[in-house]
């Protein structure tokens, strides 16, 4: 998984001789002098029922006050006296950003943050997962280091030092594992997590700092522009493997896969031109269909939810540039509500690169948050399935690979082949509700009279903006494969992929409660939506 570069922390110079982190390592437990991190905090003097929440002095160094700054493999010999009272230390995907650290037998996180370039208010966004189910009013909290005005008229001067805060977690066993930190709704650290076995609870933890007067800053400080005394405040570099994301709403979906290696992969040449449709793995489920190679079908993307309990896959989606997704307008509604509900972007978290949506062992996988949906505006959520077609804006560009490339936008000028693909991790022929790897299956699209003749019910479901496809014979898109693509091949451009329809719905199969694979499936059609989609995102159907 690609983890979205962090800002680096610049910090002021100090002198180790005043201030000293102990890093407690196996055997030796050798001091390991961070001093520029010891002179970003001092320990709060009242408070101590809280842990002792560590205050920033800009003057006052630390002097009678040692914190222990915890990494995975120190805490493994890592004990002050007693009984250990917190659970293992998790690693921090972005350790030039966040830090567990021990005070008192209690552990705490310590966040950097660097200020927005140009902005009035600073919104700080941090999520956690708890690997335990967890009920309770109080989910831990933000603490600034600094007295706000203070911080504001620092900031004002054009001192561009990061921010310190303070995580409190509202439990100490276990831990929580950080997901994501986002300023002002960019993302500037983000993970997904192992899988684990059990439930496990979701905390976001907010703070708001608004300033009267709009704070601008130069271009920002380069480790060049530091003084020579001053010291980079890092850990050491954790692995950036990929890991596994929760997809229901109260436990992970932990499956037995073929054990698998990943090797890093090195993108074409033609990835440079921006060339749609066309992937790198040439080998080519749905119910009843074919497991796919990795990169086979780049433009596949995941959209999860996030809830009060976690994550949920949630629909399929197609990318069509490095900014857009595409998918069926009712994939972006709330499932329990009949009213026009759209779900919050900042709810929506979009996989690119993604092949096992239940084992996150593969590399190159890109998480992207939402900053916009655009449903289009005759849909109607709850009351007719006609223009069942969104469209959701990236809040950052995605980076074109291996295993993340564009489908082109169908072209009507274009002859093409019969039949057309579906790919998707829905309901399987096993009857599991969604499958570990994307599956493919080949539909023919018929006639409109054809769909109509062959149940009465499509009289009610279909119109002049869907089309049919499907073979009646088993299968076909199934619950959990909404939203994605219905890729065509144009005859004069073989290997190069179009994107006809989304999966939109199905008849419902009145025994299994499901999609009934024995009748056509209803797609929304692309073709009768090519300007509006063109309008939005600004991508030209004939690129």
């Amino acid at each position: 998984m690609t983890i979205p570069k962090t800002h680096r922390a610049s910090v002021s110079s100090c002198r180790a001789s005043t201030a000293t982190i102990i890093r407690r390592k196996e055997q030796n437990n050798k001091q390991c002098p961070l001093c520029a991190l010891a002179s970003a905090f001092r320990p709060k003097t009242s408070a101590a029922a809280q842990g002792a929440v560590l205050r920033r002095e800009s003057v006052k160094m630390w002097k009678n006050n040692k914190y222990v700054l915890l990494t995975t493999e120190s805490m493994k010999h890592t004990h002050r006296g007693g009984r250990q009272q917190y659970g293992p230390i998790p690693a921090s995907p972005c350790p030039r950003l966040f830090y567990y650290y021990l005070d008192n037998s209690q552990v705490f996180g310590a966040l950097f943050i660097p200020p927005p370039q140009d902005s009035t208010q600073i919104r700080v966004m941090v999520r956690f997962l708890i690997p335990v189910y967890f009920n309770s009013k109080y989910v831990g909290r933000i603490d600034l280091k600094d007295d706000k005005d203070f911080l504001i008229s620092r900031l004002l001067q054009g001192n561009r030092q990061p921010i310190y805060y303070s995580v409190h977690f509202p439990l100490q066993n276990p831990l929580p594992i950080l997901l994501e930190v986002s300023v002002n709704d960019e993302t500037l650290c983000q993970q997904v997590p192992e899988a684990i076995t059990g439930g496990y609870t979701t905390i976001t933890l907010t703070h708001m700092l608004t300033s009267p007067t709009r704070i601008t800053f130069a271009p920002s400080v380069t480790d060049s522009d530091l003084p020579e005394s001053a010291i980079r405040v890092q850990a050491e570099e954790q692995p950036q493997e990929p890991q596994r994301p929760p997809v229901s709403s109260n436990k992970f979906f932990v499956t037995k896969q073929p054990a698998h290696t990943t090797k890093k992969e090195t993108a074409p040449q033609s990835f440079l031109k921006d060339d749609c449709g066309i992937p790198v793995a040439t080998n080519q489920l749905v119910v009843n269909g074919n497991s796919l190679r990795r990169g086979s079908w780049p433009w596949l993307a995941a959209i999860f939810v996030t809830t009060g309990t976690g994550q949920r896959f949630q629909c399929g989606a197609t990318l069509i540039s490095k900014q857009h997704v595409i998918t069926a307008a009712h994939c972006v509604h709330n499932v329990e509500s009949q009213k026009q509900k759209l779900i919050e972007p900042r709810s929506i978290v979009i996989y690119l690169g993604k092949h096992y949506l239940l084992d996150f062992t593969e590399s190159s996988v890109q998480a992207k948050g939402v900053s916009l949906v655009k449903v289009h505006p005759k849909y109607r959520h709850g009351v007719s399935s006609d223009n069942d077609l969104a469209v959701l804006v990236l809040s950052s560009p995605a980076e074109y690979s291996f295993t993340v490339q564009p489908a082109c936008l169908f072209n009507s000028r274009l002859e093409y082949e019969d039949d057309g693909k579906v790919i998707g991790w829905g309901r399987d022929e096993n009857g599991n509700q969604v499958s570990s790897e994307p599956k493919l299956v080949s539909l023919p699209i018929v006639s409109q009279e054809e769909c109509l003749r062959s149940h009465r019910n499509f009289y009610y479901i279909t119109s002049n903006t869907t089309f049919c496809a499907g073979k009646r014979d088993g299968s076909g898109p199934c619950n959990g494969d909404s939203g994605g693509g219905f890729y065509s091949q144009a005859i004069r451009s073989p290997g190069q992929w179009f994107l006809r329809g989304m999966v939109s719905l199905s008849l419902q199969d009145s025994t299994t409660a499901s999609c009934d694979p024995k009748n056509y499936f209803v797609f929304t059609d692309l073709s009768k939506f090519a300007d509006w989609v063109s309008r939005e995102t600004g991508v030209a159907v004939n690129r």
